[in-house]
């Protein structure tokens, strides 16, 4: 099962780049960049019709992407492998972005206020862009400053009357790989 999460995630970002990739050109010649990033999926639930809650499994393998914005902070992108993402800003900040924390194990709205030391979801500094997705339909994808040069997001989707949502992280790639990994 953690195999299909971090499928889905993969596959929900490739679905989200093509959708995008028009307007990423639009910006790529005043950027400035945040640096490398490796997002996870920490959490996500599914409802079904009925309301009722599902967890969904973790799956905490990450994907290394990199984070820039516009120097006027309109617009934040995200460059994978094989593609380039633009979400703009949200002027409502998260407040505009219903990911139905209430009873999840999502990050909830005092979770996001207290690690932004935002008072409010509006003063969240958020992106985000609505997207088709082939046979699942719209979706949305945002992120959002979480403090301490890190970001969070969330993946909604409604597709036949059900939700589904996805919290990613997304923390800077400081460290050298594991001594292992280099041959010791």
């Amino acid at each position: 099962m953690p195999r299909r999460l971090a499928a889905f995630f993969v596959a929900a970002v490739l679905l989200v780049g093509t959708g995008l990739r028009v307007g990423a050109e639009e910006h790529t010649s005043d950027l400035i960049a945040l640096g490398p990033y490796q997002v996870v999926n920490t959490a996500g639930f599914a409802t079904d019709a009925d309301g009722q809650r599902e967890d969904l499994p973790t799956d905490l393998r990450s994907v290394e992407v990199l984070l820039d914005l516009t120097r006027d902070r309109t617009v934040m992108v995200l460059t994978f492998e094989t593609m380039r993402l633009t979400l703009p800003r949200l002027w409502n900040g998260l407040a505009a972005v219903d990911w139905g924390s209430s009873g999840a194990i999502t990050l909830r709205r005092e979770d996001i206020l207290t690690l932004t030391g935002k008072e409010t979801l509006e003063q969240v500094d958020t992106f985000g862009a609505r997207i088709d997705w082939p046979g699942v339909g719209p979706a949305t994808l945002v992120m959002f400053e979480a403090g301490g040069s890190s970001f969070a997001g969330f993946l909604i989707s409604k597709p036949g009357g059900r939700t589904i949502v996805r919290q990613m992280e997304a923390h800077r790639y400081f460290a050298s790989r594991p001594r292992a990994a280099r041959g010791r």
